[in-house]
């Protein structure tokens, strides 16, 4: 791998994500259910794709697309964060941005409208220059990337994963050398780090 690009496969991983097409989607449960609303459910951790505004309020690409395939489709939108552990709300429910890595899936895919790299970070102590350093190495991912987890554990890492909650969090497990390296979407990853000038130099970019 080159210093300072993002791995993508063949070499290593790549999630694509899942509902490119949410009108697709979205048609293919109404048809099923026959109803005239649908509700996108977010975690609303991977700005620019899905985060919450100043105000609090659901925003991003993920919530665009998915608001004007509604719009498309004649049908009443309502986004919600999702809640862990939370059973289901009784409505047609469309899962925002999902990957689409996982191989043997029930679940409805639909043609994908971006592909998400991932990057390696590290901290300023780490040796690791790609993914052949990691086969014996803790790896810090964010717990609600399925697609790139699943890669993950169908290559062998699976018992090597540190599963947090945000790039921050990932961040810092590096840091205090809980795991050695965080290995995050490119973008989301990166504009983390801008985010938390306290950091300084203690993570870097492999």
């Amino acid at each position: 791998m080159t210093s300072g690009r993002p791995i993508s496969a063949p070499h290593a991983p790549r999630c694509v994500s899942g509902f490119a097409a949410f009108g697709i989607s979205i048609l293919l449960v109404m048809g099923a259910h026959g109803g005239d609303s649908v509700v996108g459910v977010g975690t609303f951790d991977r700005p620019p794709y899905q985060y919450l505004d100043s105000s609090g309020k659901p925003s991003g690409l993920d919530v665009d697309i998915f608001e004007a395939a509604a719009v498309a489709a004649g049908l009443e939108s309502e986004i919600r964060v999702a809640v862990p552990n939370q059973t289901d709300t009784g409505k047609d429910e469309v899962l925002l941005g999902t990957s689409y890595a996982v191989l043997g899936s029930d679940q409805i895919a639909t043609l994908p409208y971006t592909k998400t790299e991932h990057t390696l970070f590290a901290n300023d102590r780490s040796l690791v220059r790609g993914m052949e350093d990691l086969r014996t190495k803790q790896i810090a991912v964010i717990a609600t990337s399925y697609g790139l987890i699943d890669y993950l554990q169908r290559h062998g890492y699976g018992g090597q994963l540190t599963l947090t909650l945000s790039p921050a969090e990932a961040f810092a497990v590096i840091i205090d050398d809980r795991a050695e390296v965080a290995l995050l979407d490119t973008v989301v990853g990166k504009q983390a780090l801008d985010k938390l000038p306290q950091i300084g130099s203690a993570v870097r970019i492999v």
